[in-house]
């Protein structure tokens, strides 16, 4: 039998080791996990898990983000209009967190910002092909995120 591979120390998901309860949480969520585990768990429950990102370790962080990659592609095509929303809702306070720490262009973190800012997009000015949903914020809350998510490219 294959080991799976794992790269991650505890401390490269929680700095403190556990010690702050925020990164307890991310810990216990995700350590020992490789990145097809972590799909599951964002399978399981998207906004729930993403908030343990914010508190990971940058190595960590940058890690699982190809979980997130992977769980935005498989599911693309299943996604509602409200759910790319709220995607773009829970991962946007993830992102503000760890803006700072990014100090170079990292693969999954543009391919999510270009994600979600085309999802959103495509929200807005497509008028056929999305069955309506009441769900969804007005319009103008929905350019208010983008614009947000736009602030999150890194600069050229």
């Amino acid at each position: 039998m294959k080991k799976r591979e794992y790269p991650l120390s505890r401390l490269d998901i929680s700095p403190s080791n556990g010690l702050d309860l925020d990164e307890r949480s991310a810990l216990e969520h995700f350590f020992g996990k490789n990145q097809e585990d972590a799909v599951a768990l964002f399978e399981e429950n998207f906004g729930y898990y993403t908030e343990d990102l914010t508190y990971m370790g940058n190595k960590a962080f940058f890690y699982y983000l190809g979980s997130v990659k992977s769980y935005l592609e498989r599911n693309e095509d299943q996604f509602e209009p409200s759910d790319y929303e709220d995607i773009a809702r829970d991962l946007l306070v993830v992102f503000q967190c760890k803006k700072e720490k990014i100090q170079e262009s990292n693969e999954y973190y543009l391919w999510i910002v270009s994600f979600v800012i085309n999802h959103l997009n495509k929200i807005i000015n497509d008028d056929n092909s999305w069955v309506v949903d009441y769900t969804l914020s007005s319009e103008k809350k929905l350019r208010s995120l983008i614009r947000r998510w736009s602030e999150l490219r890194l600069p050229t």
